[in-house]
């Protein structure tokens, strides 16, 4: 099956990046002129999502009157916008959970988190899906890290790589760096099938975590099916859920902006 419909979670509260959260959501945070969120969603349309439903906090309107502002605009006349809401901070698989109303019983699904963004976006996205149409099976986005940083991320276990595609045969959330089973992470997108939403249920009985994650989620598909499948982007990660990425963020999609543009032609005559 194709994948037409996307799930973006946007209620966290972004402690990170704090104070700059303190009086917006952090996906409503401007790298260049548009929000994260727009930046996201402009992915997930140029990639041939049909369907975006964004999962917010029951304190964050400010998203659904600037998408509302922005549909109107024509920015996505291909796309609908859809809105859940996520009433307690209990996990990203819980976010997910939350939109499950608008995937039909038996859709496979997109996952984008605002967390990451792209140079040349829509160049990796829709080989994931194509690789999910194939597989029909979990395929995540993957991103190399250095070593001295997989600490802070989820990261794979790698069985074997087969014509620039992963079989992940393990995750392990924030292990300590000499015991890191690759040094390649999953930073925020995901093709999942229908069955995910089965996984996630299990977890909320599940007396290990407070919290509904979605890589646990993935953890029990892998120990039933044994593996999910994984594609490296080549393209520039920003990691936006920390002020270094933000920062590296606004250089260059500030750097590559018509007005920046315009502006250094202009000073350079």
């Amino acid at each position: 099956m194709k994948i037409t419909k996307a799930i973006l979670p946007v209620a966290g509260k972004g402690t990170r990046v704090m104070p700059l959260t303190l009086h917006q959501p952090k996906g409503m945070i401007a790298v260049a002129d548009k929000p994260l969120v727009h930046h996201v969603i402009d992915e997930l349309v140029m990639s041939g999502i049909k369907e975006v439903t964004i999962v917010m906090g029951p304190d964050q309107i400010v998203f659904k009157k600037y998408l509302n502002y922005i549909a109107r605009e024509h920015a996505w006349n291909s796309a609908k916008i859809n809105f859940a809401v996520q009433n307690k901070p209990l996990g990203d698989g819980d976010a997910i959970y939350s939109a499950k109303k608008f995937i039909k019983k038996g859709e496979p699904f997109l996952v984008a988190f605002c967390d990451d963004i792209f140079s040349r976006a829509e160049k990796t996205l829709p080989k994931i899906l194509d690789h999910f149409s194939k597989k029909q099976a979990p395929v995540v986005m993957l991103v190399e890290v250095p070593h001295n940083s997989v600490n802070k991320y989820g990261v794979v276990r790698i069985e074997e790589k087969i014509n620039n595609i992963y079989s992940v045969a393990g995750i392990v959330e924030k292990p300590n760096i000499s015991a890191a089973p690759s040094n390649l992470i999953m930073p925020g997108r995901y093709a999942l099938p229908y069955s995910i939403f089965g996984y996630l249920e299990k977890l909320y009985s599940s007396p290990r975590s407070p919290e509904v994650r979605l890589a646990n989620a993935l953890e029990l598909y892998i120990n039933d099916f044994k593996k999910i499948w994984g594609f490296k982007t080549q393209n520039t990660r920003f990691d936006c859920g920390s002020k270094e990425g933000l920062i590296q963020a606004q250089a260059h999609f500030a750097s590559i902006h018509p007005y920046s543009q315009n502006f250094r032609r202009k000073t350079l005559k």
